[in-house]
This record gives structure tokens, C-alpha cells and sequence, in this order.
């Protein structure tokens, strides 16, 4: 008897193990293509998962991915206007419905030169090869920035933003998360409150950076022969200057790198800041 009953438990947990497998199993999003004009705006709206935005060359938007099987999956496009097209990709979570760890995985193909906005919970975001205007508002996901070429307005409440391999007018806000910027030039913006700041690379006289944090440490790293005019200022954090070049003031450090033909500004409230040449 106890046999029996120990292989019905058996198959009661395999039917069960089996269904929940499928039902976390990942579909294809039947792919669409979308006739798009460089003055219309892309708005996506997605609130898990993970999203890839890649820029091509065409005239169309091309959506395409995969979603978990699930009664509370909605996935729509439609135009709000004449020059907008909204893209919404949502799950409702439930209570005693668990999901696997990417729920969403959606990829838009976007022409060159269009404007995108992205709005999302905690979906993770990743951008690469665009040309064009991109603004991300995220709650707690984190974004990744990788080749783009023109403006740039990212906000991340609790996630962390990595922008590399990138030029044009870039500006990265937090709170809580990290903000990277590696390899990057032109006019740069990082801001937070107590998350921490980073920049790598070289400075040249085409870029002008700024980076502010409240609470959050600041590190710069530069590279190679850097053309800055630099002032860096903190009300009450600890200020390490390794450049001989610049002079040391009682918040801070100010003075000319190379030809003085860029700007870099550091400021902190109560926040460390670490300005150092890399090898």
C-alpha cells in the first residue's frame, strides 16, 4: 500500500513539475514590422523583463521576441497620435503566480535617427548601434548604454546606467544605482544622491563632464594626455587630486590639464571624490 501510494506521489509531482514547466515557458511574439517616419516618436512601455533596442538602416520598426505563456501577458502596438506609435508589453504579477527571472524578452529594430522613449518598472534596458534621441525613465532596472550617437536623457531611480562607446549630449540621473561612463565624449551629465559615479577614459577639447553626487563617492579615471580646464569641489567630503598640475584649494582642486580647451567639473555635498590619471 505504501508502495502505491509513494509512486502516485510520484506522478502527482511530475504532472505538477510538468505544467508549471510549460507555463513558464517562453513564446515567440508573432514579429511585426511597423512603416515609421524620422519626426515620429517610438514610445515603449514595458514593465519586466528585458528589452533590446537596436538601430537600423530602413523605414520600418521591427518588433520581435518572446513572453511567457500567461493570462496576465498584454502586448500591443498602436498609434496615440499622428506622430507617435506606443509600444506596451506588460505581465500582472499575482500573489501565488511565481515567473521565471526574464518573464519578457523583447528586441524593436529602430531606423536611424528616430526618437525613442522608454518607460519601465524594473525591465533591464540595452541600447546599441542607435543614432538618434533616446529617453529612458526606470524605476529599478538597470540600462546599458553601448554606441550611441546623439542625445541621450536616462533615469534610473534604484538600477544602474552604463553608457560606453558613445558621443553626443548624455545625461545620466539616479538615486541609489551606479552611473558609468567609459569611453564616452561630447557633453556629459551624471547626478545622484547616493549612488556612486564613475568615469573611464579620455577627455579631450571637444568634451565638457560633469558629474555631481550628494552623498555618493565620485572616481575619475583618465586616460592618456587630458585637455581640461577642471574644478573640482566638495562641501565636506574627502578630495584626492593626483594631477601635480592642479592646485589644491580648501574643498578641492582647480587648474588647467594640456590646453585647457575642455571642462570637467566634479562636485560633491558630503560625497568622496577621486580624481587620478589612469596609466
Amino acid at each position: 500500500m505504501r508502495l502505491k501510494l509513494f509512486a502516485l506521489a510520484l506522478l502527482v509531482s511530475s504532472l505538477i513539475s510538468s505544467c508549471v514547466s510549460n507555463a513558464d515557458e517562453l513564446v515567440d511574439i508573432s514579429p511585426r514590422s511597423i512603416p515609421i517616419q524620422k519626426d515620429q516618436i517610438i514610445e515603449i512601455d514595458i514593465n519586466v523583463g528585458e528589452l533590446l533596442i537596436t538601430g537600423i538602416i530602413g523605414e520600418n520598426v521591427e518588433v520581435l521576441g518572446k513572453a511567457i505563456r500567461d493570462e496576465g501577458f498584454t502586448f500591443s502596438i498602436e498609434p496615440v497620435s499622428n506622430n507617435q506609435v506606443n509600444i506596451f508589453t506588460h505581465i500582472q504579477k499575482r500573489i501565488f503566480r511565481s515567473f521565471p527571472e526574464i518573464p519578457i524578452n523583447l528586441e524593436v529594430r529602430i531606423p536611424q535617427g528616430c526618437q525613442v522613449l522608454i518607460k519601465t518598472q524594473e525591465a533591464n534596458i540595452n541600447v546599441k548601434n542607435f543614432s538618434g534621441k533616446l529617453e529612458v525613465s526606470s524605476t529599478a532596472g538597470n540600462v546599458f548604454v553601448d554606441n550611441l550617437s546623439g542625445f541621450a536623457s536616462i533615469k534610473a531611480n534604484r538600477g544602474d546606467v552604463t553608457v560606453q562607446n558613445s558621443q553626443g549630449e548624455i545625461y545620466a540621473l539616479g538615486n541609489y544605482g551606479h552611473l558609468l561612463f567609459a569611453q564616452s565624449h561630447g557633453r556629459l551629465s551624471a547626478s545622484t544622491i547616493m549612488g556612486t559615479i564613475r568615469f573611464n577614459g579620455t577627455a579631450n577639447h571637444k568634451d565638457e563632464i560633469h558629474l555631481e553626487s550628494d552623498h555618493g563617492p565620485i572616481d575619475t579615471n583618465l586616460v592618456g594626455d587630458p585637455d581640461l580646464q577642471v574644478e573640482v569641489n566638495s562641501t565636506s567630503g574627502e578630495v584626492v587630486c593626483s594631477f601635480l598640475a592642479l592646485k589644491r584649494n580648501i574643498r578641492g582642486c582647480d587648474g588647467i590639464l594640456g590646453s585647457g580647451s575642455g571642462k570637467l567639473d566634479i562636485r560633491s555635498v558630503s560625497g568622496n571624490i577621486r580624481l587620478q590619471k589612469e596609466p
